[in-house]
């Protein structure tokens, strides 16, 4: 059954389609329906702006100021006091003397200050500044060898450290810091099978 069979041209119909296509005239838009694609676009905005994945700036700039605040408030009142009160320029800062280099020595009376503006002595001293902490830190530490001693064999060590001892003096909010180096040498004993 071979034949010719009819095939319609396929550009018929496009040709005639696009012709009518071309007369088309399109029509103005009602003014319901431009209210209603503003509505719509200001929705799609607002719904993207509240994306539960995304900042609200506007709601955390508030908490950050808050925070802000609190963290002056307790900076106020933990260093407020070294704002609030000035050093006299008449008083010598106060200095860690010996008692003897304070005051004149009377045979028959009690001790006296020298200056009667600046009667600190080691006493007012040693109450002012409170001891915060002290620590010591290996720094270094080497084998001196094998030993042999009368109760067994032992190991020689050798250990360096640094000690450090801190005072505070919460009137004036000084702080004093010592740093002091040490060596030790110790016997540790060693186990033979």
């Amino acid at each position: 059954m071979r034949g010719n069979h009819h095939k319609p041209n396929r550009n018929e119909p496009e040709d005639e389609l696009e012709s009518l296509l071309k007369r088309l005239k399109p029509s103005p838009l009602d003014v319901g329906q431009i209210d209603d694609l503003s509505r719509e676009y200001e929705r799609v905005a607002t719904a993207q702006a509240n994306a539960p994945g995304r900042i609200q700036w506007k709601r955390l700039i508030p908490l950050v100021a808050a925070c802000g605040l609190v963290m002056c408030a307790v900076a106020l009142h933990q260093f407020g006091y070294r704002f609030t009160r000035g050093i006299p320029a008449e008083k010598a800062p106060p200095t860690l003397a010996s008692p003897s280099s304070l005051t004149t020595e009377k045979p028959d009376a009690t001790p006296v200050p020298t200056d009667p503006t600046n009667s600190l002595t080691n006493d007012t001293l040693s109450h002012r500044f409170i001891p915060v902490s002290s620590r010591g830190v290996l720094i270094n530490s080497s084998s001196q060898g094998v030993i042999e001693t009368k109760n067994g064999l032992r190991e020689k060590l050798h250990l360096e450290f640094e000690d450090t001892y801190h005072w505070h003096d919460p009137g004036t909010g000084t702080n004093i810091r010592i740093f002091s180096p040490r060596s030790e040498e110790l016997t540790v004993p060693l186990e033979s099978y």
